[in-house]
């Protein structure tokens, strides 16, 4: 970072100052531009920032000694234990446990509340994903910065990445309103490809310090992190078998053993509240329910990578016609960054389903793509000493960029306006106030926006009939039926609430219209 800031002389290298000022303002400004949610608003892959909101609420309801910061799905109350959800699983004290994700992803935006001292809402969240974004575009620039650093042109091509990055509808929307793990490993995957290029062609004993430290934590967060490590296994193969290949069979080899001691942590951390062979069956079916053996298509999945990066496609078709128009030939250097930015991408085709339904696991594809970009305006500029040419690929990015930013704002198929959050608080806060000691159930899943709306466990894919009896035998009076509808693929909208008396076999329906309770008997 030192070399970037300052020149020869130690001044601060002014170029650089104002790029990243540029480019701060640009990500504080798109994230105050995207923000939609409250009560007006739902959008794609919500789920995830539901869940984790309910899993760190459910942090602050359950003693440490029980959670251990393990993804607890069940609030606090005697009540809301041994409830089932989603494919979760139990510890002895009724808590449930999601498994195919790390402690991680939910620990540090739990940490981030509680340190700000924020309420559990979208908007805290929000708040800590764009922190997350703002690294993730600074680390961007700095990688960039550092592979060109002896570059004659490597400000703007700092710039031109940073842009395009900063402003790709995927990365908008997945660092944005929607928080999972891949937020924060946007963050932690550059900064291990950095200090990787820091010690492998810089002899950096503190950067490889470093990325042995990142190579075991970056599985640990999230799952794309085992198939980096793969990549930079074959990184270390490539540069070092000129020195023997026993020696660059070991370094690949030290990162295996990093990338399976990292898993020995996370399976530990689970068993040491969880049955061994219910972890382990866990994980198997979350792994068959998503991975390359379903029936989703490949193109389907590639198809998707347009969608996520729009514009983009675009400028990369510019630039080569551009390019071969004008020199005939394309040269791409860096050939080890283009394979560590690529590989990860290898995770998307395994686990294709899930890259597929949940669109920000595209996200760290922007990077080898944006590089290739890079890449092709390094060939341009190089081979044309026109001061016009440096602008109007400047001006192109910023051109694209602000298409793609435009295009996001505008695309109800990330964000849509909604009418039935207002609706749904008052009916949820009138039905706990009237029957807090019922047994809640509905037909449908329930993720966390239904946990956190009516604060307390609520039986999932259940009959009318079945959760009759599952309130008998828990002993409760009363069974609450939450008839919902699904809109794009999410039951939040609720139509109707089912009172059954279990006792008298009577029933009351509950709606809710303009903000106004009706009561059906």
């Amino acid at each position: 970072m030192k070399e970037l800031l300052f020149n020869e002389d130690g001044y601060c290298n002014k170029n650089v100052i104002a790029i990243l000022v540029f480019l701060i303002i640009l990500v504080v400004s798109s994230s105050v531009l995207k923000f939609k949610t409250g009560e007006e608003c739902d959008y794609r892959n919500s789920d995830a920032t539901w869940h984790t909101l309910l899993t760190i609420k459910a942090y602050d309801e359950t003693p440490f000694k029980q959670h251990l910061f393990l993804p607890i799905v069940s609030l606090g109350r005697s009540e809301d234990k041994g409830i089932p959800w989603g494919a979760t699983i139990p510890d002895s004290e009724g808590n449930y446990y999601y498994t195919s994700f790390s402690a991680a992803g939910f620990f540090l935006p739990w940490l981030f509340i509680k340190v700000l001292s924020l309420p559990i809402e979208e908007k805290s969240l929000y708040l800590f994903n764009s922190f997350l974004f703002l690294i993730s575009v600074l680390l961007w620039v700095f990688l960039l910065g550092i592979i060109y650093e002896n570059c004659k042109y490597k400000h703007q091509l700092c710039l031109i990445g940073g842009v395009l990055y900063a402003l790709t509808p995927e990365v908008l929307h997945g660092m944005g309103i929607v928080y999972w793990h891949q937020s924060i490993l946007q963050v932690t995957l550059l900064l291990q490809i950095i200090v990787y290029y820091q010690f492998a062609y810089k002899g950096s004993v503190k950067s490889k310090c470093l990325f042995y430290i990142l190579a075991l934590i970056n599985p640990y967060i999230e799952w794309t992190g085992y198939i980096a490590n793969m990549g930079f296994a074959v990184a270390e193969i490539t540069i070092n078998y000129k020195n023997g290949w026993s020696i660059a069979l070991k370094k690949a080899g030290l990162l295996g053993l990093i990338t399976i001691v990292s898993f020995v942590i996370f399976s530990a951390q689970y068993l040491l509240r969880v049955d061994f062979w219910t972890f382990v069956y866990a994980l198997k079916n979350r792994f068959m329910s998503r991975n390359i053996t379903t029936t989703v298509l490949l193109t389907d999945l590639f198809g998707s990578y347009f969608k996520s990066f729009l514009y983009l496609w675009l400028f990369l078709i510019v630039v080569l016609i551009w390019c071969f128009v004008q020199d005939k030939k394309l040269e791409i250097d860096y050939g080890i960054i283009i394979l560590l930015l690529a590989f990860p991408i290898v995770e998307n085709i395994i686990m294709k389903q899930h890259a597929l339904v949940y669109t920000y696991d595209r996200m760290k594809a922007s990077f080898v793509l944006i590089f290739i970009i890079c890449e092709i305006c390094r060939n341009i500029l190089e081979k044309n000493i026109e001061k016009n040419v440096i602008g109007g690929l400047i001006a192109l990015s910023l051109c694209i960029s602000t298409y793609n930013l435009l295009s996001y704002l505008n695309d109800t198929t990330y964000v849509w306006r909604t009418n039935y959050k207002v609706n749904n608080r008052v009916l949820a806060n009138y039905i706990t106030k009237e029957y807090p000691d019922a047994l809640y159930a509905s037909r449908t899943i329930v993720r966390g926006y239904m946990n956190l709306l009516f604060d307390r466990g609520i039986y999932e894919c259940l009959s009318a009939e079945n959760a009759i009896k599952k309130a008998l035998k828990l002993g409760k009076t009363e069974t609450v039926f939450i008839n919902t509808e699904t809109i794009n693929g999410e039951s939040y909208k609720i139509e109707t609430i089912t009172i059954f008396n279990n006792k008298f076999k009577t029933s009351k329906i509950y709606s809710v219209k303009n903000g106004v309770i009706i009561n059906y008997y």
